[in-house]
């Protein structure tokens, strides 16, 4: 017992740190500093997912300056979404929107898939966390992403002079439309791509973004030439 409330206590202080600081380039710390060995911190496999919801611990929407309401991107990279969502049907996929952002503009340079790790351990936690109805825990209808790789992707990104701008991810049979838990684990100043596979074809591709009463508003794409 003590070690499962010690492990929960060490997972919202890392929640914490990343709702404060989700991206290198706000919080300019040593790069030897990440990533920790595994071995630092004895959290159990089950907390290896992400994302983690910055309403968690009720920060104001205004805290985060919100980018402009615009991400340009190329018909290429749009491509690669949609074949990544149509490779992992029927799970879901996701994957990290990497680029820059200039005068509130948000430019697409790189789409880098990662591996769903949602599980059921996953649902459990989050369903604690956000005191909500038992989530499902099939990768067809979730997604998270594994702490490990987000550092690893903004460790790289930051050595490659690239920061996340956003998430992408599919929804298999279902529309790309947000649903309560994609609202629930979204950042203000992400972007959110969202692309609907129906019998194994990816078809609507949109994007999202949180507004300053922390609700999904469309993010226009610019498309450039590849």
């Amino acid at each position: 017992m003590k070690n499962q409330t010690y492990n929960k206590l060490l997972f919202k202080l890392a929640t914490l740190i990343f709702s404060l600081f989700p991206s290198y380039s706000l919080f300019p710390i040593p790069s030897s500093f990440f990533p920790i060995p595994s071995s630092f911190f004895p959290i159990p496999s089950s907390f290896s997912f992400f994302p983690i919801p910055s309403s968690f611990f009720l920060l104001p929407s205004s805290f985060f300056p919100l980018p402009s309401p615009v991400i340009k991107a190329t018909e290429k990279q749009l491509e690669m979404i949609r074949n990544h969502a149509e490779n992992t049907y029927p799970d879901e996929c996701c994957g990290f929107l990497m680029g820059e952002i200039s005068d509130g503009l948000k430019t697409l340079l790189e789409v880098w898939p990662t591996a769903n790790s949602w599980a059921p351990e996953t649902a459990e936690i989050f369903t604690e966390m956000t005191d909500s109805a038992k989530l499902d825990s099939s990768k067809r209808s979730r997604f998270a992403i594994d702490p490990s790789a987000m550092l690893k992707a903004m460790k790289q990104g930051r050595d490659r002079h690239l920061t996340i701008i956003g998430i992408y991810h599919s929804h298999p049979d279902h529309p790309a439309i947000p649903s309560t838990c994609d609202r629930a684990y979204a950042w203000p100043e992400y972007s959110y791509i969202i692309v609907s596979v129906n019998q194994g074809k990816a078809q609507d591709l949109l994007n999202w973004r949180l507004d300053e009463d922390s609700n999904f508003q469309p993010e226009n794409i610019i498309l450039e030439s590849s």
